[in-house]
């Protein structure tokens, strides 16, 4: 890799740092969604390091139920703010 493309990466890595600076994590931690997706996350985590027994459709499925609901949520939520 070559400086520029460092460079480039790291001018990157800090437009992402201010933007995430920026979001209110009091309200994040108030969200139904983000709780969901949180604990999805650590199910799918505990799943692989612990060996719960939950196959990898069984996963799917639900990675794709909550995908689903955050986007109904997200749009609900857009309309209600109109």
């Amino acid at each position: 890799m070559n400086i520029i493309n460092k460079i480039k990466i790291i001018f990157l890595l800090k437009q992402i740092i201010t933007e995430v600076k920026k979001i209110n994590m009091s309200d994040k931690l108030k969200s139904r969604k983000f709780w969901l997706t949180f604990l999805t996350a650590i199910l799918i985590i505990l799943n692989r390091a612990l060996g719960l027994g939950i196959d990898d459709e069984t996963i799917t499925k639900l990675v794709g139920l909550i995908i689903g609901y955050d986007i109904g949520q997200g749009v609900a939520d857009l309309v209600g703010k109109k």
